[in-house]
């Protein structure tokens, strides 16, 4: 392979037009740059999606000059941003589209942004490249982790992205589209762990049969969240000699320039198969309650609920993303608030990437009259926290959390969520509530990623209504290598704690502490201490040592 890096000439033609035009819901305008010669000819270009960090959202309007401070908008509006670029003895220039997004954007909106630009400007539709940061990085893992963008885009580079949540299935999706992938990170990147990019390209790269080209990263060697002004800077030689720009232009879908795979594995079906659907009015009650549980799901990422008042004629009501529309079995749910008098029909609309819709079977709610039932007391949002609490073994470099409640009700899922301070935390994780959990529950998480040293954990439970209640705030430590017994070599003074966890109680308030030692030497008496900032501690309890070398507090 070939290619040279050239000194670009930065002539007048960089200028981003702002575009106060919606290109879905999520989005109400838009920066446009197009390449020196497009008013005057009819060739098609290679198109550049951006997408923005959390930090510049915006509503499209007297907000949208907030995109032009971060990444790739920048060193165009700063005049950085060659008119061309020579790959392989060709010169490509872009056509560059940079949404601002009013909220995170889902797959969705990216879909809606690159249709947009599909049906506007003269695209060449082998070279569709997609980038982002941060929050954009986030919403590009998950967004080519489908099918029809995986094999639609010639290359993705995501930057201080997060996780790529659909897991080993996203990734088999994209080796299977021979997706070209390059992922860029600080390694001490506080917000958003190097790891999640090392593990992201890793699990692309494991799939067989292997993806061609194989996906690489980048990691930094700096701190701080800010991997793209290196990687957006066309004078940083990303791979092999060549710019993030140069990389990208590498690849296309178009099979005359670029030889492609003879056959794609054939798109998994669009398929939901309906498990259960029910609809609850109580007597009595105001609300309509609707679940929903399909069996198999691929393809759909979101769910129309709709009504009617003659089982004919649907409205939409609300739209809910789907859970598990890579496979995995999910129940769902919705509230109509204002249900129709008497009676109503229910159905929930399942719409899938290409636009094809599934619906589930019509059911039908009548009201049950006030005078035929006892009244119906609806049980109030409630998560009865009975035990939280998280162990980091030694050696290991995984934290166990479990969790344990004595009553629950209407609670659809739990949000895992770490921190590093205690008070700004980031959620890695997702738990279903139990279907049944009146009487309580228990659950475990895994993060296989913690910050080194120490973490902050909380729970998140988020309820149909959309409200949440939070658990009470645990710090985990990891605890150090276990003392060996030969106390020729150790320490006169010894204790080697194996494992330390704090829970709630049930009943009155209360918080049980446990403690575990592997070897102890010489001590007399633990202090309990407390502490309200994690800096200043107080003794709240005196606990004598075991006579022995092991013991459990």
């Amino acid at each position: 392979m070939s290619a040279c890096l050239v000194v670009p000439v930065l002539g007048l033609s960089q200028v981003q037009t702002p575009r106060y035009i919606s290109t879905g819901p999520n989005s109400n305008g838009y920066y446009e740059y197009l390449p020196a010669g497009y008013s005057t000819d009819t060739t098609t270009y290679p198109l550049l999606i951006f997408l923005q960090g959390e930090g510049t959202l915006g509503n499209g309007d007297a907000e949208l000059p907030l995109v032009l401070k971060e990444g790739l908008p920048m060193v165009i509006n700063d005049r950085q941003f060659p008119d061309s670029f020579n790959v392989k003895g060709k010169d490509y220039s872009f056509i560059v589209i940079s949404p601002q997004f009013k909220s995170w954007p889902n797959d969705n909106d990216v879909y809606d942004v690159i249709t947009y630009a599909l049906a506007h400007y003269r695209v060449d539709t082998g070279r569709i490249y997609l980038t982002g940061l941060s929050m954009g990085g986030s919403a590009i893992w998950a967004y080519i982790s489908n099918y029809q963008p995986a094999n639609q885009l010639a290359a993705a580079l995501p930057i201080a992205g997060g996780q790529m949540y659909a897991g080993m299935a996203g990734a088999t999706v994209i080796a299977n589209a021979n997706l070209a992938v390059y992922s860029t990170s600080n390694l001490n990147d506080p917000t958003v762990p190097s790891s999640y990019t090392v593990n992201d390209i890793k699990m692309i790269d494991s799939v067989v049969p292997a993806i061609q080209p194989k996906a690489i990263d980048t990691l930094y060697n700096a701190s701080g969240h800010n991997a793209w002004t290196e990687t957006y800077n066309p004078a940083t030689k990303l791979y092999q000699g060549l710019n993030a720009y140069q990389w990208m232009l590498l690849y296309t879908r178009d099979s005359t320039d670029v030889p492609q795979p003879a056959t794609y594995p054939a798109p998994p079906p669009d398929t939901i198969v309906w498990a259960s659907f029910t609809a609850t009015w109580p007597g009595g009650q105001s609300v309509a309650t609707l679940r929903w549980t399909p069996s198999l799901e691929t393809n759909e990422p979101y769910f129309l609920v709709q009504r009617s008042a003659n089982g004919g004629t649907f409205t939409t009501l609300d739209t809910l993303p789907a859970t598990a529309y890579l496979g995995n079995e999910f129940t769902d749910s919705a509230i109509d608030a204002k249900p129709l008098a008497d009676s109503d029909y229910y159905r929930i609309a399942a719409v899938f990437m290409d636009g094809k819709v599934s619906y589930s079977p019509i059911e039908e709610v009548v009201s049950v009259p006030v005078d035929s039932v006892p009244p119906v007391q609806t049980p109030p949002d409630t998560v009865a926290w009975s035990a939280f609490t998280g162990t980091w073994p030694s050696g290991q470099s995984e934290v166990v959390l479990s969790w344990a409640t004595v009553r629950e009700s209407n609670d659809r899922y739990f949000l895992v969520q770490r921190s590093a301070d205690g008070q700004t935390f980031n959620t890695f994780d997702t738990v279903a509530a139990a279907a049944n959990a009146a009487n309580g529950n228990t659950y475990n998480a895994l993060d296989s990623s913690p910050l080194p040293d120490s973490d902050y954990y909380r729970l998140e439970a988020v309820f149909l209504d959309g409200t949440v209640s939070y658990s009470v705030i645990i710090k985990v430590v990891s605890m150090p290598p276990v003392q060996p017994t030969d106390t020729a070599h150790t320490s006169p003074d010894t204790v080697a704690l194996t494992s330390f966890t704090a829970q709630v109680l049930d009943g009155p308030p209360a918080v049980g502490l446990n403690w575990v030692t592997s070897y102890e030497l010489n001590d007399q008496y633990f202090f309990v201490q407390r502490s309200t900032d994690g800096q200043t501690f107080g003794n709240i309890d005196t606990v004598a040592a075991a006579t022995g070398s092991a013991a459990s507090y």
